[in-house]
């Protein structure tokens, strides 16, 4: 039977979307799902890519809706690392089985130094080099 006219594909698509949508607005994690799910029916690859157009799609609305409401402070802050953090080249380890395995621990471990120890409920601190507007 092909994907399309599989009845679990779509019992399984259609929970994997809406949890999909539920995580793009505003509901931090449940959208972790949605690959695990369908990749119950379809090789998890495949999965990753019927749901890239949605997860594009999703944020090109986002952009649209919220293109007058930004922040120069914002902006400022985060432009100058995102852009050598894209200019430097990938660290490559001489066994390359373990690449993805060495990518993965990096992103971790930066994602995990990157988060606050608490919430702050005022403006965040301007990192050093950065001069306010």
């Amino acid at each position: 039977m092909t994907i399309i006219t599989d009845p679990l594909f779509y019992l399984l698509a259609i929970p994997a979307i809406t949890a999909l949508g539920l995580g793009k607005g505003g509901f931090a994690g449940v959208g972790m799902i949605s690959t695990p799910l369908l990749a119950l029916t379809m090789p998890p690859l495949q999965a990753a890519a019927i749901l890239l157009p949605i997860l594009l799609c999703q944020d090109a609305i986002s952009v649209w809706v919220y293109r007058r409401q930004w922040s120069r402070w914002n902006l400022k802050v985060l432009l100058p690392g995102a852009l050598v953090g894209k200019s430097l080249p990938p660290a490559e380890d001489k066994d390359q089985s373990k690449v993805p395995k060495m990518r993965l621990m990096r992103f971790t471990a930066s994602m995990l130094g990157a988060l606050p120890a608490k919430p702050s409920a005022s403006r965040p601190s301007t990192p050093m080099g950065v001069r306010r507007c």
